[in-house]
């Protein structure tokens, strides 16, 4: 750091910054300079990895539909949400004219009426 007087009182000022250089300014110079072996390698991965996700991934919508809907029963909690949710939009509907109870009611027969087809269309 350099330091300057002023008026009896001393400063110090940060030294100039220098040029940087360092490996990353070098590295688009070096990806510049790839060989062609190495590039139709890194092309070939590519290709096969491409090939395999194709594979993978289903290709009709009869496929995509075998997986089974529900696999696993709604924790306690996970339902309490559910009939809060549509309890909310069973009031709103209604304008929230009518009764707390009587909404968290309708939304638990719901709840459990497509909870009960959803098990039905798993297990059929």
């Amino acid at each position: 750091m350099a330091e300057e007087t002023t008026n009896g009182t001393t400063t110090k000022k940060p030294a100039p910054r220098k040029a940087a250089t360092s490996k990353a300014a070098a590295a688009p110079k070096a990806a510049a300079k790839a060989t062609p072996a190495t590039e139709k390698a890194v092309t070939a991965a590519t290709a096969v990895k491409k090939a395999a996700a194709k594979k993978a991934a289903p290709t009709t919508v009869a496929e995509v539909n075998t997986a089974p809907a529900a696999a696993h029963a709604p924790s306690a909690e996970e339902r309490y949400c559910m009939i809060q949710s549509a309890a909310y939009f069973i009031a709103e509907n209604d304008g929230f004219k009518g009764s707390s109870t009587e909404y968290w009611i309708q939304a638990e027969r719901e709840v459990a009426g497509r909870l009960a087809e959803a098990d039905a269309s798993v297990a059929g």
